[in-house]
């Protein structure tokens, strides 16, 4: 079974998915399940897990609702307000729903380049464990001692590693996720869990 761990949908909205750039104008459309079965067709690609994009519960709930009754859609990554004081009451919800796999926030976005590990954004992923959900980090390298830092003190959390930490290939920077390099053994910490 062929399973394409990162994908997304939406119907585009300018102001919602401002993040899109001239650079990426083919994006600024709407994408759905029924051309992306077409291209599992014809890539010989079985099913998906299904990203969020925008930081709402709607969002997730939309995946879900997309998700229900397709088997092209094998997961779904989902978002919740992980520093909500209702954070348990809001994952006993989710847990409910059978494709949810797990969450991710858009740390990238963060201007603090250690968010990951602030107390109360640190206090909500521990108790992702507990509900078996994982957790995807989505950051530049920048941000890479923070998830460093966030993995080894949530050591049974299941974590996923988002587009590698965005390496800086348009710059010409291989490190440290070059194959000549010899990476750190904190880098292999990062291996990544299936969400399946």
């Amino acid at each position: 079974m062929v399973i394409d761990s990162h994908q997304h949908f939406w119907h585009y909205d300018p102001a919602r998915h401002g993040w899109i750039t001239e650079e990426m104008s083919p994006l600024r459309r709407d994408f759905l399940p029924e051309e992306y079965a077409q291209q599992c067709d014809e890539s010989e690609i079985d099913a998906s897990v299904l990203v969020q994009v925008d930081q709402a519960e709607a969002e997730t709930l939309f995946l879900l609702n997309l998700a229900e009754g397709n088997d092209r859609i094998a997961g779904v990554v989902g978002w919740v307000d992980l520093r909500s004081p209702r954070l348990e009451s809001r994952l006993s919800h989710f847990s409910r729903f059978k494709k949810l796999r797990g969450f991710r926030h858009i740390a990238q976005a963060e201007g603090d380049d250690r968010f990951l590990i602030q107390p109360d954004f640190l206090k909500g992923i521990a108790q992702l464990h507990r509900f078996r959900f994982t957790f995807d980090i989505l950051i530049y390298p920048k941000q890479l001692p923070a998830a460093i830092e966030l993995v080894s003190r949530l050591p049974q959390q299941p974590f996923v590693l988002d587009h590698a930490a965005k390496p800086l290939i348009k710059a010409g920077l291989g490190e440290p996720w070059s194959p000549t390099s010899k990476p750190s053994r904190k880098i292999l910490t990062f291996s990544v869990n299936s969400p399946a």
